[in-house]
């Protein structure tokens, strides 16, 4: 079964004749948008930058759990999560990204770590 689309459904102005859009400016949606036409894609520094926060939130929960804890189990904790958060970057978005993304994701984790593991050997102390 062969279905015909009306290809007037999917024209911005319907009414108008078709004809190639005018070459001055970002060409907008009729109805206010402020975006021009086209689909979403995900820019990779909103990926990095949710990585890491979560890392953060989750680190700081983490030290909070295991705050009786030996500082090597509240260190070994958070990088293990580190490592399953680059994992899941690389899976989810950072394997196709830019290598400066690959690296500055994978130093921003491994700097984290550094950070607990500082506060960590503070707390021994």
């Amino acid at each position: 079964m062969n279905k015909t689309v009306d290809p007037e459904l999917y024209r911005v102005q319907p009414d108008t004749p078709a004809a190639p859009p005018s070459d001055e400016g970002i060409h907008s949606w009729p109805f206010g948008s402020y975006a021009p036409m086209g689909f979403y894609r995900p820019v990779p520094i909103v990926r990095f930058v949710g990585t890491i926060l979560l890392q953060f939130v989750l680190n700081l929960v983490l030290y909070d759990l295991l705050v009786l804890a030996p500082a090597a189990v509240t260190v070994g904790a958070c990088t293990l999560l580190a490592l399953i958060l680059g994992a899941r970057a690389y899976l989810g978005w950072l394997e196709t990204a830019a290598t400066g993304w690959k690296i500055a994701t994978l130093a921003a984790l491994a700097l984290n770590v550094l950070w607990v593991a500082f506060f960590g050997v503070v707390r021994m102390a």
